[in-house]
């Protein structure tokens, strides 16, 4: 309910004296007006949390650019997270970027891919 719906109320109700009325308009409007207060900061908050979380995402692959803090780019088969408000820096390079996830080691050839074929783990019954 609003404070202009709770006014309305009151000022409808007959059960209520206007100097009542009034006292307790006047009660409902500071209690709004202090959670309006209270809540503000927390408000505040969120827009600020919401607006990094478009921040903090994966790029994709790194290329010449600008790169904001929170990106996250893949370079050289790392994963690298931008730690500045902006750059332009390659990852690896500098203080700029953050080494995530190291890339693995390669796996070894097999003969005409037959290694690499998917074997079960355990058989089949």
């Amino acid at each position: 309910m609003t404070p202009e719906q709770l006014n309305e109320s009151l000022a409808r109700s007959r059960s209520w004296g206007s100097r009542d009325a009034t006292l307790i308009s006047a009660i409902g409007q500071v209690l709004v007006d202090e959670i309006e207060k209270a809540c503000r900061p927390l408000r505040e908050r969120i827009e600020r949390l919401e607006k990094q979380a478009e921040q903090h995402r994966y790029v994709g692959v790194w290329a010449t650019g600008k790169y904001h803090q929170g990106n996250m780019c893949t370079f050289d088969g790392s994963i690298f997270h931008c730690n500045v408000a902006e750059t332009t820096q390659r990852p690896g390079t500098g203080p700029d970027w953050t080494l995530a996830i190291k890339r693995g080691q390669n796996g070894r050839d097999g003969k005409d891919g037959a290694d690499m074929r998917r074997q079960p783990t355990a058989p089949r019954a």
